[in-house]
């Protein structure tokens, strides 16, 4: 099974029956993801000494017998996305109110752990960044597989992609490396650029299965999110 197979629901549902590789795969995946949510949330309070259990705790609920994962499907609305999203802060909810509980005797101390955590519009976003980030590392994998399969050209694309955007190198400089047109270049480039964003689309249909119209949607929501 390829890597970007195993990022789709095919993992998800592999991981769920307990299949070891996908569970491998599913943990590396999204516990960044869930890392990212919590520490945006507990920043600055005294549960951020909670946050690598609390992340663990996720997964334990979602991979247990009987888990939160078993009950995931295409058709959720929001995709996995807002399924994972919504395990995550349920998780971060029951650590709060236990140890508001636990500190019922100190008062002050446990409504500040309340209060810390009450405004979600930070957490959130921190979670969507990562969310998106993982969406398209997991494109750009799938770009390179498709790029080997059709030929140099399309992997010289590839390429052309990552000194654009991570060594962020002219076209004309990029030009003068490979000795070809810049005028060249640049319909490559644009070629380039429509071959990654089918790519993002394959990726976001296989985790939302949305319509066509959804889905451009949600890329274009994504690559927001990273700009």
């Amino acid at each position: 099974m390829s890597d970007t197979n195993q990022t789709s629901w095919t993992q998800i549902f592999g991981a769920s029956a307990g299949k070891e590789a996908e569970l491998d795969g599913f943990s590396r995946k999204y516990m960044p993801v869930v890392y990212a949510y919590l520490m945006a949330r507990w920043k600055g309070s005294r549960l951020a000494d909670y946050v690598d259990d609390a992340t663990q705790e996720v997964f334990v609920q979602c991979l247990k017998d009987k888990g939160c994962l078993k009950k995931a499907n295409p058709d959720h609305k929001g995709g996995f996305r807002a399924f994972l999203f919504g395990v995550t802060r349920n998780v971060a909810l029951m650590i709060e109110r236990e140890r508001v509980r636990s500190e019922n005797r100190k008062k002050s101390a446990a409504e500040k752990i309340v209060q810390d955590s009450m405004d979600d519009s930070t957490p959130q976003k921190e979670f969507e960044k990562r969310w998106a980030l993982t969406v398209v590392q997991t494109a750009a994998s799938l770009l390179k597989a498709r790029a080997s399969e059709k030929g140099p050209e399309a992997a010289n694309r590839v390429e052309l992609l990552k000194l654009r955007f991570q060594d962020d190198i002219p076209i004309r400089e990029i030009a003068i490396r490979w000795g070809v047109e810049a005028s060249f270049l640049h319909r490559e480039y644009s070629k380039a650029r429509k071959e990654f964003r089918e790519a993002i689309e394959t990726i976001v249909a296989e985790y939302a299965g949305n319509s066509p119209k959804e889905i451009e949607q949600e890329c274009d929501e994504l690559l927001e999110i990273l700009n």
